[in-house]
């Protein structure tokens, strides 16, 4: 009797060791829990369906100013303003981009240029916790230590086979560094470089957390290819729907 109840004891105590591993997440999914929370949840960052930014852009040759909208029904408009003008636009209508000049001209864009808005979409406007149901697939790489801080490194690859590397800290959870190989004007010049982001001053706006301010830098030179500084971020503004539409000309 007493054999029997100290084999079941221990068959209990194997039973029950292996419930809690299976219960256990894995990293990715802490990982990703984390930086939702960091970001403010994941209520918050679903309920932003539109979603508006004004931000300087400085690069070795020029100084503009950018008023980007996106939304939730994957449409995005960017204009750029050089001295008050707008002088360059581009944007994705939910099924093609298009770009116009500062004289007026409108062309359409290529593959690439319309990949990289739709990236920048679903970049702008979803969390982590949702890129699963866009179709991007996200892993888990481990941890990393740079420049004396720990992160914990995650790869976003989306539908058209594009990989972003995102560097979260492993205390905050929040990005602070991302890695891409891309062309910075894909419609301007297609060479593609290996560039990383530093992402600062972080601010909740609506309840999210956005940086308002990076850097990226070529990662082979070590050049500073720019810097982006937000000045404004609205949610849920209203957009007139022909707003992305491409104009006639």
């Amino acid at each position: 009797m007493k054999q029997t109840l100290l084999t079941n004891g221990i068959i209990a105590l194997f039973l029950s060791m292996g419930t809690t591993a299976c219960e256990a997440p894995d990293p990715l999914t802490q990982i990703i829990e984390k930086n939702t929370e960091a970001r403010g949840g994941a209520d918050a960052i679903a309920s932003v369906q539109t979603f508006q930014s004004r931000v300087q852009i400085v690069e070795p040759t020029f100084k503009v100013m950018g008023e980007y909208v996106a939304t939730r029904d994957g449409k995005m408009r960017i204009d750029i303003f050089a001295a008050g003008q707008r002088v360059f636009t581009e944007a994705f209508d939910g099924e093609s981009g298009w770009q116009m000049f500062g004289d007026g001209t409108v062309a359409g864009m290529t593959e690439a240029g319309e990949e990289i808005l739709r990236i920048g979409i679903i970049k702008n406007l979803y969390g982590l916790s949702e890129m699963a149901d866009l179709g991007v697939t996200v892993s888990y790489l481990g941890s990393e230590v740079i420049a004396g801080l720990s992160y914990e490194k995650v790869d976003l690859t989306f539908a058209n086979d594009y990989v972003t590397h995102y560097f979260l800290d492993s205390k905050t959870g929040l990005k602070i560094r991302q890695r891409d190989d891309v062309a910075l004007h894909p419609d301007l010049d297609d060479t593609v470089q290996r560039f990383e982001t530093i992402y600062s001053d972080f601010r909740t706006i609506g309840g999210v957390v956005y940086s308002f301010h990076d850097e990226k830098r070529d990662i082979d030179t070590g050049e500073l290819a720019q810097t982006t500084q937000v000045e404004e971020i609205i949610h849920n503004g209203e957009i007139d729907p022909t707003f992305f539409e491409r104009p006639e000309g």
